[in-house]
C-alpha cells in the first residue's frame, strides 16, 4: 500500500512517483517546493535487488503548527529511508524555497507503508511536549522517530539508533495508521484493526473485528466513528470506543450494474477511504478504476448509522484522495495528476478544472518533469497477485494454506506422543520405588 497524499492546514503534500512536493496556499498564492531526495541515499541503488526505483516515494505525511509558522513533512521511500522537511511558513522565506532539504534522515528495518506526525506530551506538566513521526511498516511494526536532528550521526549521515518501537502486529503487513484522541489506530491484513492506547501503546483497548479480508485504509473522525475499507469489498463504520460496528456496505452490491472488470481479484476492492471534517460524507477510490464514490453517513438514532451512496466523480485511475474542509483533492495518474472538486450551491460536487492553483501547479510542475505515475497502489508480485492477500488452498476458499510444521494433524500426534512419553516416564518412576521398597 502507499499514502500518496496529505494534507494539514493549508498545506498539501502530494506523491508524484518519485517526487514529493507540498503546495502551500499563503494569501491566496500557491508556493510548490520540492521535498528533495537527501544526499546521504545516494547508495540506496546498491541496496535493491529489483527492478524498483529505490527513490519511489511510499507514504507522506504533514503536520501545520499551531502558530501558523512552520510545517513539517514527511515522507518515505522504497530505499527504506525516512525524510523529515522543516518549512517556514514566512512569506519572504517562502517566495525562495524552491528546492528542500531534509533536516533529519532515518534509516527504517522495512519499508514504511503510512505516516503520522504525533505530540508525545512531556511527564511534566511544565515540559514541552515531543514531537515525532509514527511510522508504520512491512513488517508489522510501529515506531516512533524524532523530527529534530541528533547531534550525533552516523557515517551514513542519518541518526544512529533513535526510534522506540511501539507496538507490532504478529506476522502481519500493516496498511493504515491514525492517531486522534488519545488512541493509536492500526490496520493490517489480518482483517482487523487495533485500538491503542497513546503514548502507552502496550495498553489496547480493543479490536475491531469483521472484515473478512485486509484491511486496506482507515479513517477516523472524533467522538463520531472510524471508516474502514477492505479487500472484501466492503465499506464498514465503527464506534472505536465500544469495538462495535455501526454499518457496513458492499460495494460489490451497491455497484455492480457499472461492473466492467473481468479481473476478479481486483474488482470493487476500495483501496482508500476519507472523510470530511463534519464526518457527513466519506469518499472511496477502488482499485484500477476511474471513478470516486461520495457516501453519505446518517445516524439512525442509538446505537446504529446508515452509509448511502450520494454521487459517483469521473476521475482517471485515482490513487490518493483527501478532503480539505469540504473540498476533495483527487491525485491520479497522468495527464491531468490532480483533481479539485468542490460543491456547489445544489449540493453536488463538480470539478474545479482550470480554476484551482493547486492542481494547475502540480500538474505542471508533473508535466515538466514527464512523471509517469503507479497503475495501482496495491502491490503485486509476478504472477499479479495482491501480496496483502493470503495463501488461500484451491479446494477450500477461506482457509489458509499453512506450512507443514503448523499443519494441525501433526500438533496432535506431537501431543498424543508428549503423553505416551509422560505415562512412560511415570511408571518407570513407580516401577523404580517399588523396587526400593522390596530390597528395604
Amino acid at each position: 500500500m502507499k499514502e500518496l497524499i496529505a494534507t494539514s492546514g493549508p498545506v498539501i503534500v502530494v506523491a508524484l512517483d518519485d517526487h514529493a512536493f507540498a503546495a502551500i496556499t499563503v494569501d491566496g498564492n500557491v508556493h510548490l517546493v520540492k521535498l528533495c531526495v537527501p544526499n546521504s541515499t545516494a547508495d540506496a541503488h546498491s541496496e535493491t535487488n529489483d527492478n524498483q526505483n529505490p527513490y519511489a516515494v511510499q507514504a507522506v505525511a504533514v503536520s501545520f503548527s499551531q502558530d501558523s509558522k512552520q510545517v513539517l513533512c514527511a515522507v518515505s521511500r522504497y530505499d527504506k529511508y525516512l525524510s523529515v522537511y522543516s518549512l517556514s511558513l514566512v512569506n519572504a522565506e517562502l517566495e525562495l524555497t524552491l528546492e528542500l532539504e531534509p533536516t533529519i534522515v532515518h534509516k527504517t528495518n522495512k519499508r514504511c507503508c503510512a505516516l503520522e506526525f504525533a505530540d508525545i506530551p512531556s511527564k511534566n506538566k511544565i515540559g514541552h511536549s515531543l514531537n515525532v513521526i509514527i511510522a508504520a511498516d512491512l513488517a508489522g511494526d510501529v515506531n516512533a522517530f524524532p523530527v529534530i536532528a541528533e547531534e550525533k550521526a552516523g557515517t551514513d549521515g542519518c541518526d544512529k539508533k533513535v526510534n522506540r518501537l511501539l507496538l507490532g502486529h504478529t506476522a502481519s503487513m500493516l496498511t493504515a495508521v491514525k492517531i486522534i484522541d488519545g488512541k493509536i489506530f492500526t490496520a493490517d491484513r489480518d482483517e482487523k484493526v487495533r485500538v491503542s492506547s497513546f503514548p502507552l501503546t502496550y495498553n489496547v483497548l480493543g479490536y475491531l473485528l469483521g472484515n473478512e479480508a485486509y484491511v486496506t485504509d482507515i479513517d477516523v473522525k472524533k467522538d463520531k466513528y472510524c471508516v474502514t475499507t477492505s479487500g472484501d469489498c466492503t465499506i464498514r463504520l465503527w464506534d472505536y470506543d465500544k469495538c462495535v460496528e455501526l454499518a457496513c456496505l458492499d460495494c460489490k452490491q451497491s455497484d455492480e450494474a457499472d461492473d466492467k472488470t473481468n479481473n476478479e481479484q481486483s474488482t470493487h476492492i476500495p483501496v482508500r477511504v476519507t472523510a470530511n471534517e463534519a464526518g457527513d460524507i466519506i469518499a472511496v477510490i477502488y482499485n484500477e478504476k476511474d471513478v470516486v464514490d461520495l457516501f453519505s453517513v446518517v445516524e439512525k438514532g442509538g446505537s446504529e448509522m446508515m452509509i448511502h451512496k450520494m454521487q459517483s466523480l469521473k476521475c482517471t485511475n485515482p490513487l490518493a484522495i483527501s478532503f480539505v474542509n469540504n473540498d476533495l483533492f483527487v491525485l491520479g495518474k497522468e495527464p491531468t495528476y490532480m483533481t479539485h472538486f468542490f460543491k456547489d450551491i445544489s449540493g453536488e460536487y463538480i470539478s474545479a478544472k482550470d480554476s484551482c492553483k493547486i492542481t494547475a501547479a502540480v500538474q505542471k510542475i508533473a508535466l515538466d518533469c514527464e512523471i509517469t505515475m503507479p497503475e495501482s497502489i496495491l502491490e503485486t508480485d509476478n504472477t499479479g497477485k495482491i501480496k496483502l492477500m493470503k495463501n488461500i488452498k484451491e479446494d477450500g476458499e477461506g482457509f489458509v494454506d499453512h506450512k507443514p510444521w503448523l499443519n494441525g494433524d501433526r500438533v496432535l500426534k506431537m501431543k498424543d506422543k508428549e503423553r505416551q512419553r509422560k505415562k512412560r516416564r511415570l511408571e518407570e518412576q513407580l516401577a523404580a520405588n517399588s523396587t526400593v521398597e522390596d530390597k528395604s
